[in-house]
């Protein structure tokens, strides 16, 4: 690529295709003079520059960004009893959803045994749309237990990089990968 080098705006050739006499140059005047390759790398750089420029800034409030004695800790305190009452509350609704598909089968135990003693068929047919009622309930709240019972992972795995950050946030950032930086 040729160095490039300042149009010689006093001496301006007037010709046929489009440029026009005078001091002003027209734009492919300039498109001569102004590679549009270089003009993208300028571009480019500026781009560059003002990251650097950010990036330098935001490590500079990083630096002085510090906790106060104790909040951190506070923190920490409190997310884990949220985190745990969130476990806690998982686990009564699985107690809740277990309770219930015992009692489900117990209700359909106790409709066979009546289909069993009655000789009436509408008492029957009546007796299985409620079975296959119950069956289908039954069937909604394994699937919610297999959901619900899935377990969560355990707080200090959860909260070990957020925890880390709170405590030495500049060398976090230092130490970041560009994907982690990009998604601050």
């Amino acid at each position: 690529m040729s160095r490039w080098s300042p149009p010689d705006l006093r001496a301006h050739p007037a010709t046929p295709q489009g440029r026009r006499e005078g001091p002003h140059p027209t734009r492919a005047d300039l498109s001569e003079h102004f590679p549009v390759a270089e003009f993208r790398a300028v571009r480019r750089l500026r781009q560059a520059a003002d990251h650097l420029l950010v990036e330098r800034e935001f490590e500079a409030i990083l630096r002085r960004a510090e906790p106060k004695s104790g909040r951190l800790d506070l923190f920490k305190t409190l997310t884990a009893k949220a985190w745990g009452q969130y476990r806690e509350r998982g686990a009564a609704m699985r107690r809740s959803i277990r309770t219930r598909l015992e009692e489900g089968e117990k209700q359909i135990a106790s409709l066979l045994d009546r289909i069993v003693e009655t000789s009436s068929s509408s008492v029957v047919a009546r007796h299985e749309t409620r079975i296959a009622e119950l069956e289908r309930k039954q069937a909604m709240l394994r699937e919610r237990l297999v959901s619900e019972g899935q377990p969560i992972q355990p707080f200090e795995k959860v909260f070990k990089r957020p925890l880390r950050f709170l405590t030495t946030p500049c060398d976090c950032w230092k130490t970041a990968s560009w994907i982690t930086r990009n998604c601050c």
